[in-house]
């Protein structure tokens, strides 16, 4: 049953290609700007974060927040102002490659736990 272009046989085939390859091109240009680009600087705890939208660069912590925290929630890292009011960064982990992301917390999480924890009164020299 020849329903669009009865007078081309065959030519069917040639939209269905054309058709499934457009789709395979917009699914990765799709998954290109849904991934989000971020570094994160272990010497000043701060975090560039690249917009998904426009693709300017941003540095966290902003001005008027003292630092970044991890969430109990595994896509969550906040900004947090002084008096405690909190602002999710848009870099949780299903924006992120999975290593990356992985990566990421590792490093993250051993140098907040390394500023967290007091110095050993044994190894402290005055």
């Amino acid at each position: 049953m020849d329903i669009f272009f009865p007078s081309r046989p065959g030519f069917q085939w040639v939209l269905v290609i054309a058709g499934l390859i457009s789709c395979l091109a917009g699914a990765a240009v799709v998954d290109r700007t849904q991934k989000v680009q971020f570094t994160y600087d272990r010497s000043s705890r701060t975090i560039r974060a690249r917009d998904r939208l426009w693709g300017t660069w941003r540095t966290y912590p902003r001005k008027n927040f003292e630092r970044l925290e991890r969430s109990t929630d595994p896509r969550g890292v906040f900004e947090v102002r002084a008096d405690g009011e909190r602002h999710r960064l848009d870099i949780g982990g299903g924006l992120a490659h999975p290593d990356d992301w992985k990566t990421f917390l590792e490093c993250f999480l051993e140098d907040h736990a390394a500023r967290d924890t007091p110095p050993d009164p044994d190894t402290t020299h005055t």
